[in-house]
């Protein structure tokens, strides 16, 4: 089942101790194999659902608990502005990216322009986007993981 073989290998790395970053990479495509597995298992269809957002929810609660920085990616969807709160949105169901994503502080929709890639994190654009971090919306996507040093200061 893919939950398990999903949660044993992110386990494996988060156990390990080698790994400061773990990236999870299209979880567009994720949660689809998720609810293929669940899909049939319960009466009703709204049940899948609702154990699709209770897998997606634990899944970020451990990866938020774990204390590694996470990175996730997923596929985005243009629905060309039609809905009034943003033109692009994940490939993913609502309350399942939300299960997900409440778990960290920062939720951000990467793209292209001008040569340089960009992470949109205001939540004003209508991307679902979140920076619980500090006061950035808009970040250079190489300048998303920059350390700052603190500035040692004296005593005399």
């Amino acid at each position: 089942m893919i939950q398990e073989l999903v949660q044993k290998m992110v386990a494996r790395a988060v156990d390990s101790k080698k790994y400061k970053v773990i990236c999870l990479d299209n979880m567009s495509a994720l949660q689809n194999l998720v609810l293929e597995n669940i899909d049939g298992r319960s009466k009703d269809g709204r049940q899948n659902y609702q154990k699709l957002q209770l897998w997606f929810r634990q899944l970020g609660m451990y990866l938020r608990n774990s204390g590694v920085t996470v990175l996730a990616t997923a596929h985005q969807i243009d629905n060309g502005g039609s809905l009034g709160n943003g033109r692009f949105s994940p490939d993913m169901n609502d309350k399942t990216f939300n299960a997900f994503t409440s778990m960290f502080d920062f939720v951000g929709r990467i793209y292209k322009k001008d040569g340089s890639r960009w992470i949109d994190c205001d939540p004003e654009q209508g991307n679902q986007g979140k920076n619980r971090i500090d006061d950035r919306t808009l970040i250079h996507a190489e300048d998303l993981l920059e350390v700052k040093e603190e500035k040692k200061v004296e005593e005399k």
